[in-house]
């Protein structure tokens, strides 16, 4: 009798932790959205015409910054406050080159899609719009 309790107690620490790791895997490797943002200088959308990947700044160069739909206001009041105007892409995250990484920046909490080893190319970008202030 002991040795099956035994065995029902191994069995559902087992099962939970297995459900434990399959909800941490689920949520570092979430399904991105249909859409992310980028919000790009005039001139660099400018460069892209024509092109097959977008040209993208410096800050891109280790990985491509990325915002969710919620996120992309906030990064512009950041970055671009001082800017008159910038470009803000629409882009079909399945139509995105490269490896696709949900992760909070070093320091932060808030986690942002980053692109890795890709590029946008200029066919992912569904719609753009020109930011005045």
């Amino acid at each position: 009798m002991f040795k099956i309790f035994e065995c029902l107690i191994i069995g559902f620490f087992l099962s939970l932790t297995s459900a434990i790791c399959c909800n941490s895997e689920l949520n570092n490797s979430q399904a991105a959205p249909v859409y992310l943002y980028k919000i790009l200088t005039i001139e660099n959308w400018d460069n892209s015409q024509g092109k097959h990947g977008v040209i993208l700044s410096a800050e891109d160069k280790e990985f491509i910054h990325l915002a969710t739909e919620d996120q992309y206001q906030r990064i512009a009041d950041k970055y671009f406050a001082t800017v008159p105007e910038y470009v803000l892409l629409k882009i079909d995250a399945k139509d995105l080159e490269g490896k696709l990484v949900l992760e909070a920046n070093p320091g932060g909490s808030t986690k942002f899609y980053h692109l890795y080893e890709g590029s946008i190319p200029v066919s992912a970008v569904k719609e753009h719009f020109l930011i005045k202030k």
